[in-house]
């Protein structure tokens, strides 16, 4: 139970630090149609953030 709560606490310390995957998708997409991308470009963008993402184990 205590490593429960210390793991939870460390998982909404970087949560908050660094958002959801969500936000970082988002954000990624953003960037992208900011970038004049079309929305399948923005998406395929997200996609390739998720694979690099996924390779380096974040």
């Amino acid at each position: 139970m205590i490593l429960l709560a210390v793991g939870g606490q460390l998982l909404g310390r970087y949560v908050r630090s660094r958002g959801t995957t969500a936000n970082r998708q988002r954000d990624v997409y953003t960037l992208a149609i900011d970038g004049s991308a079309e929305h399948m470009e923005a998406l395929c963008s997200v996609v390739d953030w998720l694979i690099a993402e996924t390779r380096v184990g974040k």
